[in-house]
């Protein structure tokens, strides 16, 4: 923790008493810029220093905080309780939109921050600050309130149902604790449909999920929910370790929303809460970047003294798995039933994993990743696949392979330009007759074969870069579906 409170040290800005981003690494985000301030990831920071409580820290923190503060949306209505990314943001419209002019979900990510700081810290901060805290408490809680997010947006709800039961417990709202029951009672019910969380195999939202069921397990006034954190928090590690490859160091796909391909390339929340459950000696692969300023996606890496104050609780049976690869399997799991389903499956061997998610003909989200693969190269160097498209995908694992079928020629693709892009990290040559791509791994050859072959080879930087082959389909000239193998061979 120290050497985290550290490095954001050198970010901060005390002319304006918040963090410029912490990173020089590329991002298309206005957000994400350096000498931008952000007031998400300062609140983190103001957490650490209040952990660290060297001399100074305490009246840094505060300071801060009122800066923190001072971001807090009042109008217009739609938004309010809700702050400001950066303090550079452009002022709201009259109709603010949400995700573009402002980010509704900052009432919870603050607001967690906020009461985690006053249930551990609070006798460091001065009477006026508590206060403040507590006002801004109850306008991000109302607009969360109003906002009704739902039980199926599981990092979000898990955040709002905490909130909404201790800020009324503490202000002695009875409304505010009546509708965090139910909210948490709404993502409980969701959850058990299926044992399974619809952000599936997310690396940065299933580490928001563990914060926050931590939170519901250590936090929480209601002893219901208290309980209901501990068994949803113990459920989630268990599952997720099913899909996860020690000796590969990421959960295998197929992924509902990721980021990125490897947690040892970028920041994911998942991968504090490995690190920190886990302690990274014990692990037999980075799960984080090494802490620098060139970190993609590092402003996710301030929240790592939210995991510490809230230390994840991993079953020794699921331990085990993040500690050696425990053996060759094939994994299955319904994601979802209504209002379509959703299986995902995966294959994991010796030093390869295969996923695919099988959304029943529907596209489920541009952050989705429903074929994966991961191996280790002979030089042991990690090596990936990934499948980007807009249309529906349905993937299948089994011993050794992925069945994949692409539905190109679903009704509201008809006048559409197709793509297919296979996106890849690792050594690749195409086999002659164009129909395949063979990506030599350590334990033998990963042969993607069938469909349409490639018309177009991209590359980013050096040889053994990323690389995007692309079949690309004029509107209405793509088949129905296109059917693909994934496979690994001798």
């Amino acid at each position: 923790m120290t050497q985290v409170t550290a490095w954001m040290d050198g970010f901060f800005d005390p002319a304006v008493a918040l963090l410029h981003h912490p990173s020089r690494g590329p991002s298309d985000s206005p957000y994400e810029q350096p000498g931008i301030h952000l007031t998400r990831e300062s609140s983190w920071y103001a957490l650490s220093l209040l952990q660290r409580d060297a001399p100074g820290d305490r009246a840094r923190a505060g300071a801060i905080l009122d800066a923190v503060l001072a971001q807090q949306i009042d109008a217009p209505a739609v938004a309010a309780g809700s702050f400001r990314r950066a303090p550079e943001e452009p002022p709201l419209p009259p109709e603010p939109r949400e995700w573009i002019d402002y980010d509704p979900n900052w009432r919870e990510f603050l607001g967690t921050a906020f009461a985690l700081i006053l249930s551990r810290h609070e006798a460091a901060l001065p009477p006026a600050t508590v206060a403040s805290l507590e006002s801004a408490l109850l306008r991000a809680t109302r607009g969360s309130l109003e906002r009704a997010v739902s039980p199926e947006y599981s990092n979000i709800a898990l955040m709002s149902a905490f909130l909404l039961d201790w800020v009324g417990d503490r202000l002695g709202d009875g409304e505010l604790r009546s509708a965090g029951s139910r909210l948490a009672r709404g993502v409980c019910a969701d959850h058990a449909k299926t044992e399974a969380f619809r952000e599936y195999n997310s690396p940065t939202y299933y580490g928001v999920d563990l914060v926050a069921l931590a939170a519901w397990r250590d936090l929480a006034p209601d002893p219901w929910l208290r309980e209901q954190g501990a068994r949803l928090e113990a459920a989630l590690w268990c599952d997720l370790a099913r899909f996860w490859h020690a000796d590969l160091g990421n959960p295998s796909g197929p992924y509902t929303r990721a980021y990125g391909m490897d947690q040892a390339d970028y920041v994911s929340c998942l991968g504090l809460c490995v690190d920190v459950g886990c302690g990274s000696q014990a692990l037999p692969r980075p799960v984080l970047p090494p802490l620098g300023d060139a970190m993609l996606h590092a402003h996710d890496r301030c929240m790592e003294p939210v995991v510490s104050a809230l230390p994840p609780r991993i079953p020794p049976e699921a331990r085990r798995h993040f500690e050696s690869f425990q053996g060759e399997r094939v994994v299955r799991q319904i994601v979802q039933r209504e209002p379509f389903e959703r299986r995902a499956s995966a294959w994991l061997g010796r030093g390869i994993m295969l996923g695919g998610e099988d959304a029943s003909g529907r596209h489920v989200h541009h952050q989705h990743h429903p074929v994966t693969a991961h191996w280790l190269e002979t030089d042991g160097r990690l090596g990936w696949l990934r499948l980007r498209t807009d249309a529906p995908v349905r993937a299948r694992a089994a011993d050794r392979r992925l069945e994949i079928e692409v539905e190109t020629g679903v009704d509201w693709l008809r006048e559409a330009r197709v793509r297919l892009d296979w996106v890849g990290l690792g050594g690749a040559r195409a086999e002659r007759d164009d129909r395949s791509l063979c990506f030599l791994t350590r334990d033998g050859t990963l042969r993607l074969s069938g469909g349409a072959p490639p018309t177009r080879l991209e590359s980013r930087g050096d040889a053994g870069a990323i690389r995007t082959w692309r079949t690309e389909f004029a509107p209405g000239s793509a088949p129905q579906r296109v059917a693909f193998e994934l496979s690994l061979v001798d």
